[in-house]
């Protein structure tokens, strides 16, 4: 009876250090996870910060592309009225 109880006892040691075992495996695998998911999130923090940036880009290049559509209509303006001007001056002559 007590080689029984003994092997019992052996055999409960070795199932308990099977589950202390899987138990720390699993902790394991978990903080792998943990840090695969923080460089995630740090990642997508970075993509996110270069969209605003690409659409502060944009906004500016469209703010100038205005900028200089008005110069040019201005410009126009002025090389439109240059023939009446010369005709004006023709005619103080």
């Amino acid at each position: 009876m007590q080689i029984f109880v003994h092997g019992l006892i052996r055999r409960a040691g070795d199932a308990f250090r099977k589950i202390i075992y899987a138990i720390q495996d699993a902790a394991k695998r978990i903080q792998e996870v943990s840090a695969a998911s923080e460089e995630m999130s740090a990642s997508s923090q970075q993509v996110t910060a270069s969209l605003h940036n690409m659409k502060s880009i944009a906004y500016a290049a469209f703010s100038n592309t205005e900028s200089v559509a008005a110069a040019s209509e201005e410009q126009l303006a002025t090389m439109e009225e240059i023939p009446s001007a010369v005709n004006a001056l023709n005619c103080l002559k």
